[in-house]
């Protein structure tokens, strides 16, 4: 097995983190990183009261 690139790193972290999105038919997960340090991330999802797509 080989070690991951960095960009695959964070790019899989990306993709993890897609999978809590609320919307079922576009999961996105994003992550912002500063000299190889994750800072943040997060997902997209329907707006604050509306009922999501999997309900």
């Amino acid at each position: 097995m080989t070690r991951p690139t960095w960009e695959e790193y964070f790019m899989e972290i990306a993709h993890l983190v897609a999978k809590i999105s609320t919307c079922l038919r576009r999961q996105v997960g994003a992550v912002i990183v500063k000299n190889k340090n994750i800072l943040a991330t997060g997902y997209n999802g329907v707006p604050k009261g509306i009922t999501h797509c999997g309900e």
